[in-house]
Formats: structure tokens, C-alpha cells, sequence
């Protein structure tokens, strides 16, 4: 039941985005099964930058690294973890391109090839 009544809640994510709100993001990542809302927070967490980048970036790794979230889930936060541009989360992305997924591989290799030399 409360699965349920958790879909129901609106949520803002560009308040969250805005407020930096990792922790709220991550709650919506690990808690709401709808995947829609799920790909908005990783989205969103990728779009965080300043002192939270840091914890946003830990959150999307941990998550693509979980393969019970799912392929298409995971490619999700690999691509917005490549958003953030930094040297942690090129660290990442590097560590993806020996996944056992060519998904997974091909996904990070482009996040990566948008990084600028």
C-alpha cells in the first residue's frame, strides 16, 4: 500500500534539482517504481553542480552499478553522470567500459567522448 501511495505524490523535481535535495532524488531513484519518475530524478541529479555534485554523482554510480535497477535504468544515470563533466565522474564512466553489458560499455564510451580534453 504504501508503494502505492507513494506514485501518487507529486513531485517536483525541479525544486529538488534547484534545492540540491540529493537525498530526495535518491528516495524517489531507490523507492517509486515507476521508471518515468525514476529517469527524471537521475536526470535531475545529473544536472545538480556546486557542493552537492559530489554526493549526485556518488548516488548515479551507485545505481548504474546495481544491475538489479535494470539495463535501461542504469544506461539512464551512466548518461547523467556524463552531464557532470568532472573528474569523479569520468573516474566512473572509465570504470563502466569493463561491464560485463555492450550496453552499458557503448553508453559510457559516448558519456565519455563528450567530455571535453
Amino acid at each position: 500500500m504504501f508503494d502505492s501511495l507513494m506514485q501518487l505524490l507529486p513531485v517536483n523535481m525541479d525544486k529538488l534539482e534547484k534545492t540540491k535535495d540529493v537525498a530526495g532524488l535518491k528516495k524517489i531513484l531507490v523507492t517509486y517504481k515507476d521508471n518515468d519518475k525514476r529517469m527524471k530524478a537521475a536526470y535531475a541529479l545529473g544536472r545538480i553542480s556546486g557542493d552537492a555534485a559530489e554526493s549526485a554523482e556518488a548516488v548515479l554510480v551507485d545505481f548504474a552499478r546495481n544491475e538489479s535497477n535494470g539495463e535501461p535504468m542504469r544506461i539512464h544515470c551512466i548518461l547523467s553522470l556524463g552531464k557532470q563533466q568532472t573528474e569523479t565522474s569520468e573516474d566512473a564512466l572509465i570504470s563502466f567500459l569493463s561491464d560485463s553489458s555492450e550496453d552499458i560499455r557503448a553508453e559510457a564510451l559516448k558519456s565519455l567522448s563528450d567530455f571535453e580534453e
